[in-house]
């Protein structure tokens, strides 16, 4: 686990070019000033041991090491047999789907390891399916 401050947004406006908008700019920077997080992550030299408990439908995040940020990518796990892909958008390629979810990730930059959840299944009650 690693405690985080999230600000990448306000400290990087150039990158995001809605934010030259003053007023949505003071919006994103009233969010961020002062927001820290607790983030869990797997590192990458515990991934290879940890692939056994993943499933087809989690999601994945790619835990970054970038200042102010805690995740830079995001997408989903699907099994195929006995190896993990990863299907996700890549800019500029679209959605793709990667061989071997470990191959995929090892180089993606300032990556140091990733987030994984799983969706939880809910009950639909009877009277919100009419």
């Amino acid at each position: 686990m690693r405690n985080l401050s999230l600000n990448f947004m306000s400290s990087h406006r150039d990158r995001y070019p809605a934010l030259q908008s003053p007023a949505l700019f003071h919006c994103i920077d009233a969010l961020e000033q002062g927001r820290r997080i607790d983030q869990h992550y797997l590192p990458l030299a515990a991934l290879d041991d940890a692939l056994p408990s993943f499933q087809s439908g989690d999601i994945f995040a790619v835990a970054t090491r970038v200042g102010g940020l805690d995740v830079s990518h995001t997408g989903i796990l699907v099994s195929d047999g006995s190896r993990l892909d990863a299907i996700h958008a890549a800019p500029g390629r679209g959605v793709m789907r990667s061989r071997s979810f470990t191959r995929y990730l090892r180089p993606v930059p300032d990556a140091i390891g990733a987030v994984i959840v799983r969706p939880q299944r809910v009950k639909i009650i009877s009277s919100l399916r009419q």
